[in-house]
């Protein structure tokens, strides 16, 4: 909750923030004829946390359907920054599961600039303030960071380099040296389909690039990325006491250090990082050897067998 809080309270809201969109009655909207405004193609930068939203994407397209996507959508129209989903060229650089935050979510849309159809396009330092009038809409864990111009063939899903997760866990007698090599053999093009709840009606191609797959301490103090310690777990070398096989004892503080894993790939399966978290708990707790993960991804010698 202070982490939460800390983050929420360096993002200017420009307003006050409701509790929720729906907290006040709505107002009767007059209506405006947006073929009087010009257009920009922007990317908007915004951060969620997903305890209580039902994920990123909205349902149907949807407005206001208690996904951060929904509530976005839904402030964009209020606000009549839009017409409709529809009409925006909309698109998401990623998807999120229920519960699931974000601290760098990236959308692309047309947006209705202030300038008149017949008058060139403000600087962005003139333009409306998007991250203002969305954020006075938008309850207090959907907030709108920033905004950028981009060019039309930019795209969030398509021209996104690469996509970070982190998954946070408390220590709680997980071998960190243990599940750090486990989560080095993730690295690489495999086939992950062991690893994800399967959507053979959308999926057929179920190889992934996991750039990077390590283990890391989170601490506190003044890093930009919410107090992280950068230094990767390494074999032998990791803070506090392991609890292995051979009964090594833990201390209370050790026992409760909260730990994440961070994964970088172009693109991942649906439920693939709680998958992966899944079976490298059950290895950083000796229930499975470390060996498991290399079967896994041996889909070929499985289909064998």
């Amino acid at each position: 909750a202070r982490l939460a809080q800390r983050v929420l309270d360096e993002v200017p809201a420009s307003g006050k923030a409701l509790a929720s969109p729906k907290a006040k009655r709505a107002k009767k909207q007059r209506n405006m004829d947006m073929s009087k405004y010009r257009e920009r193609y922007i990317a908007l930068r915004m951060l969620y946390f997903g305890e209580r939203l039902r994920g990123f994407a909205s349902l149907n397209g949807c407005a206001d359907d208690e996904t951060a996507e929904g509530l976005l959508v839904g402030a964009l129209e209020r606000t009549r920054l839009i017409s409709s989903l529809r009409d925006c060229a909309f698109s998401r650089s990623g998807r999120t599961d229920k519960g699931v935050s974000a601290f760098g979510q990236v959308v692309t849309l047309r947006i209705r600039s202030r300038a008149l159809a017949e008058e060139p396009l403000p600087p962005p330092e003139k333009e409306l303030d998007y991250v203002g009038l969305l954020n006075r809409l938008l309850p207090d864990d959907v907030r709108v960071t920033g905004w950028a111009d981009v060019p039309l063939e930019f795209s969030a899903r398509y021209s996104t380099a690469y996509r970070v997760y982190r998954y946070y866990f408390v220590r709680r007698g997980i071998d960190i040296d243990v599940m750090a090599e486990g989560a080095r053999r993730l690295i690489g093009t495999h086939d992950f389909r062991n690893f994800c709840k399967m959507d053979a009606d959308n999926v057929s191609n179920f190889r992934r690039t996991v750039i990077k797959a390590s283990i890391h301490r989170a601490v506190g103090g003044d890093s930009p990325w919410l107090g992280v310690e950068d230094t990767p777990a390494e074999p032998a070398a990791c803070t506090g006491v392991p609890t292995s096989a051979a009964g090594n004892a833990e201390s209370l503080q050790t026992r409760h250090e909260v730990w994440f894993l961070e994964l970088v790939g172009h693109a991942f399966l649906w439920h693939q990082v709680r998958c992966i978290m899944a079976t490298l708990f059950l290895v950083g707790r000796g229930l499975e050897p470390v060996s498991v993960l290399d079967e896994m991804l041996d889909v070929g010698t499985q289909e064998l067998a």
